[in-house]
């Protein structure tokens, strides 16, 4: 990768394109690509898109800084990684792109990561007709291709035999008789049964009668 096309440079970040930047948010997973989306392509208010996730605006602006890291790794493989930070220094990083983010441009104080991080929402959000666009014929193409049209006619047809097996159940439960109540008597007797380990009922004492 040639040493201007990395994140930590305007001319790497200007040469990012539409395209390329839709493809690289359908290749994140979880929540990064979604607060992107909703924060700078869609451009909905901060409290707006935390209340979307029903997380606190200090949560979400943690979240988007997390969002911007993994969109770098993914655009910049050769980009650095960023080191661990505590809790208290990722909050005032989050809370300090938040404040590029309302402002359009990171202050001159900032951490060089704030305003890399800063660099790449802004261009994200210049161009953000043409993300979404592009993330739109994405998914059309994937819902035309063949394999898209296998995993559907799948899934249906997996629904369709879970439907058919509960109804199966749900009529067999019905129409078995119901079950039969047992009777006292029988199981006085088993009571009476003789068991391994349990003495034997004595027997009782003979009457005068019998003894004579």
């Amino acid at each position: 990768m040639p040493p201007d096309a990395s994140a930590s440079t305007p001319s790497g970040v200007a040469s990012l394109t539409a395209p390329r930047a839709a493809e690289i948010l359908s290749r994140l997973l979880g929540r990064p690509p979604q607060a992107i989306s909703l924060r700078v392509l869609q451009g909905r208010p901060r409290g707006a898109c935390a209340a979307f996730f029903g997380i606190p605006g200090d949560a979400f602006d943690v979240m988007l800084l997390r969002a911007v890291q993994a969109f770098e790794a993914e655009a910049w493989p050769g980009t650095p990684r960023p080191p661990l930070l505590g809790a208290d220094e990722e909050a005032a990083q989050a809370g300090a792109l938040a404040q590029a983010l309302e402002a359009g441009a990171a202050e001159e104080g900032a951490a060089p990561e704030v305003k890399r991080h800063a660099r790449v929402l802004l261009h994200l959000r210049a161009m953000a007709p043409g993300v979404r666009a592009a993330m739109e014929a994405q998914e059309e193409a994937l819902e035309a291709s063949p394999r898209a049209r296998r995993e559907a006619w799948v899934r249906r047809g997996l629904v369709l035999l879970l439907m058919a097996a509960a109804l199966y159940f749900y009529q067999r439960q019905q129409a078995a008789p119901p079950p039969r109540p047992a009777r006292p008597r029988a199981a006085a007797v088993r009571a009476l049964r003789f068991h391994p380990g349990r003495a034997p009922p004595r027997a009782l004492p003979a009457s005068g009668k019998d003894r004579s």
